[in-house]
């Protein structure tokens, strides 16, 4: 089989998905707005790469922008690699300016994954977004959604009934390196790694949506209620709220207790994920919540917002705790929970490897996506 996948290349989404069907003997075209780092993908990998240098300052721009409708000059290009390749199949991951694409292509069969802010934020900026958007789900022989939340909103949206398709982990790259003696600090976090000092972090980009200033005054708060104890913030990823973020640590006298580490490889989050003993999340609307998966994989017991996604990929007092959304406060009370405890650690961050393994490997994921893939093409 022959799929021509419409995404970002340098999405860990997308580098997982396309090694993942390679390595099932699929053979993968993968089309894109933007060049791809070919060293994120195996050096003997066979996926062929197309990308339409399409301007960064517009890729990144403010979403759901109508000058991003300049994506629709690559269509004449894309229907020439098309014709060249003759795929059996086309499936545009995200659904606004790549699904869009993909549905004006005319090709068939054609899946549409959507992947959160594309079906929840993107129809809601304007009626004529709106319209767009039920065009692309409306297009497509299949629309794929990472959650059951999610699916929900494409349901009202288009009346359409999506599929349930989750971001899968590879526990063999995901897994509790300290237990199997293979622990390794990233390039960068050698000096993270001690012992003696607990570790809160997180793993997400520096965007308002995620809402980092909110952790950063749980770690305030539990500060304070454990005393002594030594605690260190770790912060994952880099993004336009750095800046302002580092500036909070300043203004709370933590700056010897909190480290950014900047922009980080996907392939070495695996290695940041295990300096963190406690993952906590406070994000304001998740669709889904891989990170949280990927932290509870390396058996590291999680906090996170009782909301959307979140409450399907968390079992509340067992993998971790869900909290009142946008309450540090509640946030703070929870890590104490887990600061205190060093067996409740160890058992919620056991059964959280358990839950992943039984509900969201990557393995478990392909094997879903490709069944729909058979159903399309035949």
């Amino acid at each position: 089989m022959k799929i021509l996948m419409l995404a970002d290349p340098n999405e860990p989404h997308v580098i997982k998905w396309a090694n993942a069907f390679e390595k099932k003997g699929l053979e993968v075209v993968l089309f894109s707005f933007n060049p791809g780092d070919r060293s994120l993908y195996p050096p003997e990998s066979g996926i062929t790469f197309y990308h339409c240098g399409m301007d960064a300052g517009l890729i990144n721009g403010r979403p759901g922008s109508l000058a991003k409708l300049q994506y629709l000059k690559v269509l004449p290009r894309l229907r020439k690699v098309i014709r060249h390749h003759r795929p059996d199949l086309l499936h545009a991951h995200y659904a606004a300016g790549y699904g869009l694409t993909g549905a004006l292509s005319g090709f068939r069969p054609f899946v549409v994954s959507a992947w959160g802010s594309d079906v929840i934020h993107f129809p809601t900026i304007s009626p004529l977004h709106r319209m767009m958007m039920r065009f692309v789900l409306r297009k497509a022989d299949a629309v794929l959604s990472t959650s059951r939340f999610m699916a929900g909103y494409i349901k009202e949206l288009a009346q359409i009934s999506a599929r349930i398709t989750p971001f899968g982990v590879d526990t063999g790259m995901f897994y509790n390196q300290q237990e199997s003696g293979s622990f390794q600090a990233g390039q960068n976090g050698s000096s993270l790694a001690d012992d003696q000092v607990l570790t809160i972090g997180t793993v997400k980009k520096m965007k308002p949506e995620y809402n980092l200033t909110d952790l950063l005054e749980a770690f305030y708060l539990l500060r304070q209620m454990v005393g002594g104890k030594p605690l260190r913030l770790l912060l994952v990823g880099d993004g336009p709220e750095r800046q302002r973020l580092e500036q909070r640590v300043k203004d709370m006298g933590l700056s010897d207790c909190v480290h950014f580490t900047g922009y980080i490889p996907w392939p070495d989050t695996p290695a940041y994920h295990n300096m963190i003993d406690i993952y906590a999340n406070v994000s304001l609307a998740e669709s889904f919540g891989v990170s949280v998966l990927e932290a509870s994989a390396c058996s590291r017991p999680v906090v996170a917002p009782d909301l959307g996604g979140m409450r399907e990929v968390v079992r509340h007092d067992h993998t971790g705790y869900l909290v009142t959304p946008a309450d540090s406060k509640a946030t703070a009370r929870a890590l104490y929970r887990l600061v205190g405890d060093s067996p409740l650690r160890h058992e919620m961050g056991q059964a959280g490897r358990r839950w992943v393994r039984t509900h969201y490997s990557m393995e478990a994921s392909t094997e879903k996506m490709l069944s729909i893939y058979r159903e399309m093409t035949r």
